[in-house]
């Protein structure tokens, strides 16, 4: 029995030749032919390769920006001893103000003291020694005992300062070796005034006044010569004023020193050689 056709199996050249038979039907014109379609890769999507992984190299930073295209800025943890500049600016501005007003207070102290030195022009008063005499003059037994009383004149020289005496204290020395003091009143010396000081003082060798034995024993070799040097000196306590406005306080330290008194014979009693107007020396502070 024959078989059919239909029941041969078909060798592709068969199916050639039916696609070239095929070239003739509907028009004349063939279906179109199809391409492959692409063939992909392992684990893409729509036929392309996945995107490949982000490297980072080991030991730098990622970069600075982030998904959103924005930059990243960079975390400082706070330090303790942190100060923003503007602290800084504002400190700085504070020291320079500080220095130029202490600066300018300065220059206008400076400024303003030299105007009234110069409007004022103030002048130490002068002091002379005008008397001085030892009574009492003891120096034969180891109580030694002298009594000294001068008159001072202290003269002041400013045209529009008064000059006020707070506190005067006198001293008498014999060389370096302290011997007697005493206080004198306070006192007011007008402008281009003057005032005669009258001081007192005395020794009886106790315990305020003790002479040591080797003071004694120069004091009488001088004594036996006619004559004995005496040192008369001055810590006053002074104020300058000129009416309400302007006032300096200062201290006067004055030097009458190496003044001779002589002795006649046996006497106790001595007096300042060389009369008056012996001028003293005066130290202002």
């Amino acid at each position: 029995m024959a078989s059919s056709s239909e029941d041969q199996p078909k060798k592709p050249s068969d199916d050639y030749s039916n696609m070239n038979q095929g070239h003739h039907h509907s028009g004349g014109y063939s279906p179109a032919v199809g391409y492959p379609p692409t063939m992909g890769y392992p684990n893409g999507q729509n036929g392309y390769p996945p995107p490949p992984p982000p490297q980072y190299h080991q030991g730098y930073p990622p970069q600075p920006y982030n998904h959103y295209g924005h930059y990243n800025q960079p975390h400082h943890p706070p330090h303790p001893y942190y100060v923003s500049e503007s602290q800084s600016s504002n400190g700085s501005a504070f020291i320079r103000g500080f220095l130029i007003m202490l600066i300018i207070l300065v220059t206008i102290t400076c400024v303003s003291s030299i105007i009234v030195w110069m409007i004022l022009r103030p002048e130490t008063p002068v002091f002379k020694l005008e008397t001085l005499a030892v009574s009492n003059f003891n120096s034969s037994t180891s109580h030694f005992s002298a009594n000294w009383d001068s008159n001072i004149t202290v003269e002041n020289p400013n045209h529009k300062l008064k000059v006020y005496f707070d506190r005067i204290h006198s001293f008498v020395y014999y060389r370096e070796d302290f011997m007697s003091s005493a206080a004198a009143d306070p006192l007011l010396i007008p402008t281009k005034g003057h005032h005669v000081m009258k001081l007192k003082m005395a020794t009886n060798n106790s315990d305020e006044h003790v002479v040591g034995n080797w003071v004694m024993e120069d004091i009488v070799r001088q004594r036996n010569s006619g004559t004995v040097s005496f040192n008369i000196r001055l810590l006053i306590y002074t104020t300058f004023k000129s009416g309400g406005w302007w006032t300096r306080q200062a201290t006067l330290k004055v030097f009458c020193d190496d003044k001779k008194v002589n002795f006649v014979g046996n006497e106790t009693n001595g007096v300042l050689i060389g009369g008056n107007n012996s001028q003293c020396d005066v130290y202002y502070s």
